[in-house]
């Protein structure tokens, strides 16, 4: 019975990875899908079933969010744009110092959030050093990434590996425990790309270096007649009729509204501003509406802005229609660009994804807190803060503390954490609603139902499978054992979520060091460093992904710059692991 088990196990992890990389159902629904699977087999009892969801992973996690969250509305990037574009004559310098700064943070603040911010300013940079954007964001979306490995809780599987170490090896692992070899990790990735990365990285026409989308050049006006058709229909009924053009403001009775609603209806005299090219005025005149003026003049109070989709963002896996873009936001939604297609005209019902990049008309007096509530990060720098301003000091000392507290073994990480989360909701660095968003809900999911799973392997002995087939290839030296671990874990985590993927390795890695009779220690940081730099593809972390169309990058790209960094991070990990942590 317990060798069917082990196939049981093996065929529900196959067909997990299978979606994962298939990517069409969400990770955090695969992962609950694998637990219930589970479940039914009845591998694991009830009670280990849903244990991962009582681990103090899932509290760490989510305190770790909501204190990264309040060190974001603290300014600790936004406050050093200023200084980093002092360096007009020797421009490579600011944008090397991004890289750094932007690594650094990062193990304290959400990847996201620290690439969110940096993006403009790279963008930036990248005009002032006469460089395309591909030349510079994918070292920028890595340098995201691997600031993840400076910190226990950088990144969410450091946090799980911690939590793994304590259940099975006895101690948890230091906040700062990985800090050695992940400053290393920094140095080396910075003089990889001063070397070889910008020589290597594609030099392809950018498509934010010039304008990207081709804009309807004319703004006209349309005044209702006695003889309209229209007059009682809806703007929406009209911009169906007209789908070339869309409405932009309505002035009735001296009255003007921007962007109005598609349930506004058309009343007799209503003057309709509308946006279109040329074909779409010659049609729209055909039609017997009276036209006022033609103009290539754009509305002095409407602000058109490239904005990139968040993983967090409302709009994520919608269209414009289903969240009501236009009447909730007031935003019109002029164009859509993903993987180097560009759609502009009737774009509502085009279901957006994470990473693509918006073309948005929107009231200049409302920018800011439009971007802020679609979580759309803008790719040019305009003054745009995604956040709210947090008391800077207060806010530092608080992280400072909480992350103390742990470092110096005063409290464990779980407790400290929450303790920093609540005092920066009583400090006002950050509201409740704040909170309760910045915590990524997926990957609680995700942390939760996947946890059992290392569970199931373990009670079946699928991981002692796993290892002994391993051993019978020849290998016997412990070194020889991490090199597979961590290869194993850094596939693993090119093509699925990196806190999956060291699930699944741990308990391979801790059964091999049984059989090899040496430390799990050091086959764990395997797994940790594995699972903490994906850099080969953009699916692997969202990081790449948000780059990807900004960057007009190609699949194969990531390649370029990720096989030497991802080599160059083994030979880091083989050569520190034992000496930081003996066999």
């Amino acid at each position: 019975m317990a060798e069917e088990q082990i196939w049981i196990v093996f065929a529900i992890l196959l067909a997990g990875l299978a979606l994962f990389v298939w990517q069409k159902i969400r990770y955090d629904i695969v992962a609950a899908l694998m637990l219930l699977a589970i479940g039914l087999t009845g591998i694991v009892s009830t009670e280990e079933l849903f244990s991962g969801f009582a681990s103090s992973a899932v509290i760490t996690v989510a305190s770790a969010l909501v204190v990264a969250k309040g060190l974001e509305n603290s300014g600790i990037l936004d406050k050093a744009e200023e200084f980093l574009l002092k360096f007009e004559k020797r421009p490579i310098v600011p944008f090397i110092l991004l890289l750094v700064m932007v690594c650094l943070v990062s193990g304290f603040i959400n990847d996201i959030a620290a690439l969110a911010i940096s993006l403009p300013i790279a963008i930036s940079l990248s005009r002032s050093l006469k460089l395309t954007p591909s030349k510079i964001l994918i070292p920028l979306a890595y340098a995201s990434i691997i600031g993840g490995s400076l910190t226990l809780i950088g990144t969410a599987s450091n946090i799980v590996m911690g939590s793994v170490a304590k259940r099975e090896l006895g101690r948890p692992l230091e906040i700062f425990e990985f800090f050695p070899v992940g400053i290393v990790l920094i140095i080396v990735f910075v003089i990889l790309f001063l070397i070889i990365g910008r020589r290597i990285l594609p030099n392809r026409p950018s498509p934010y270096a010039t304008e990207k989308f081709e804009l309807p050049k004319y703004i006209s006006e349309v005044q209702v007649n006695d003889k309209s058709d229209f007059i009682g229909k809806t703007i929406g009924e009209f911009e169906k009729e007209f789908d070339y053009l869309d409405v932009v403001r309505i002035v009735r009775e001296r009255h003007e509204r921007d962007m109005p609603h598609s349930n506004t209806k058309i009343g007799l005299g209503d003057v309709l501003v509308i946006r279109s090219d040329v074909e779409g005025l010659r049609k729209l005149k055909e039609s017997g509406l009276d036209f006022l003026r033609d103009s290539e003049d754009k509305l002095k109070d409407l602000d058109v802005v490239e904005a990139i989709v968040m993983p967090n963002s409302i709009l994520a896996d919608r269209t414009a229609r289903q969240t009501h873009l236009r009447d909730r936001y007031t935003v019109t939604l002029l164009g859509v660009a993903r993987h180097g297609s560009t759609l502009i005209k009737r774009v509502d019902d085009v279901r957006i994804k994470t990473g693509d990049v918006l073309l948005l008309e929107v009231a200049q007096s409302d920018l800011q807190n439009v971007l802020r509530e679609l979580q759309c990060a803008p790719l040019k720098k305009r003054g745009i803060s995604l956040h709210e301003r947090a008391p800077s000091i207060l806010t530092l000392v608080i992280a400072g503390v909480s992350i103390a507290l742990s470092a110096f073994s005063i409290l464990p990480i779980e407790i400290s954490l929450a303790l920093g989360a609540l005092a920066m909701l009583l400090s006002g660095s950050l509201s409740l609603k704040e909170a309760y968003s910045a915590i990524h809900w997926p990957i609680l999911i995700l942390i939760g139902s996947i946890i059992p799973f290392g569970i199931a392997m373990v009670n079946t002995g699928a991981d002692k499978f796993i290892a002994e087939t391993i051993m019978q290839t020849g290998i016997s030296e412990p070194i020889m054992a991490l090199i597979i671990i961590f290869a194993a874990t850094t596939l693993l985590s090119n093509v699925m979520n990196n806190v999956a993927a060291s699930v699944f390795m741990a308990p391979v890695a801790l059964r091999l060091s049984q059989i090899l009779d040496i430390s799990g220690f050091p086959m764990l940081m395997a797994v940790v460093f594995g699972a903490a730099v994906p850099y080969l593809t953009p699916i692997s972390h969202h990081s790449n992904l948000l780059v990807m169309e900004a960057g007009g990058y190609k699949f194969t790209d990531y390649l370029r710059f990720g096989i030497p960094l991802t080599l160059a991070t083994m030979v880091i990990v083989i050569f520190l692991v034992p000496i930081l942590w003996p066999f």
